[in-house]
């Protein structure tokens, strides 16, 4: 695993749900990946005092239908394509009770990459 990260910042979100949060969104990308291939996570700072999470897997693309469906809870849409492992729609259902907006895109690498976006305070 790779990990990118800042050296400072403050969260303003519960710390144990964060963390939570933080495992399902690892523990989706770590089980979409084939074994010995690589999962990167990024930490960058945007604009707005918002730090965004990446977690990019090794596995097939998402297809646009389940990208649509893990967003909108319609797990119909979910069982085309690519697994869906559970963890990735328990992670949408934290971070919208944080109010931390999920996006699902094509990887740079094939697979999936999810950001996180994260309110932070200097």
């Amino acid at each position: 695993m790779k990990v990118e990260g800042l050296e400072s910042g403050f969260m303003v979100v519960p710390q144990a749900t964060f963390a939570v949060l933080l495992h399902m969104l690892l523990d989706h990308a770590i089980s979409s990946s084939p074994p010995g291939r690589e999962v990167i996570i990024a930490v960058t700072r945007s604009q707005g005092g918002h730090t965004e999470i990446r977690f990019d897997d090794a596995g097939t693309p998402l297809p646009a239908a389940a990208r649509k469906g893990v967003l909108s809870r319609d797990f119909e849409a979910l069982a085309l394509g690519r697994r869906i492992s559970i963890s990735l729609i328990a992670a949408y259902a934290i971070a919208a009770h944080l109010k931390m907006p999920i996006e699902i895109e094509d990887g740079k690498r094939g697979g999936a990459s999810v950001k996180l976006t994260v309110p932070f305070q200097e």
